[in-house]
């Protein structure tokens, strides 16, 4: 076995390594690795570039609708004002209509 040892156990040990080989594909995996975070930061970037204008977007129709509510809800007073208004002037004139048949059959 070109210099293993073989444990009685199974296990192999021993062996020859080229040092010269195992730290140019350690050189090469860390270069790759590198290169692989580099262009991850890249996307990341512009992922992150992207949920800031969408943010940016949803604050500015959040602000929107509430402007709207605000606006619905005045609306909503002013109409709510203009209908017990109607109430009170059919109450008055329904009041005046019946002085005025009371006042006619005396």
């Amino acid at each position: 076995l070109d210099g293993d040892q073989v444990n009685k156990r199974g296990a192999l040990t021993g062996g020859y390594m080229e040092d010269k080989r195992s730290r140019l594909d350690a050189f090469e995996a860390k270069v790759q690795a590198d290169e692989k975070l580099t262009k991850l930061r890249a996307e990341n970037e512009k992922i992150e570039s992207k949920v800031e204008v969408q943010n940016q977007m949803e604050a500015k129709l959040s602000g929107q609708m509430n402007k709207k509510y605000a606006e619905k809800r005045h609306l909503r007073n002013i109409l709510d004002e203009l209908q017990n208004d109607c109430k009170k002037l059919l109450k008055d004139r329904d009041i005046e209509h019946s002085k005025k048949s009371h006042q006619e059959s005396e």
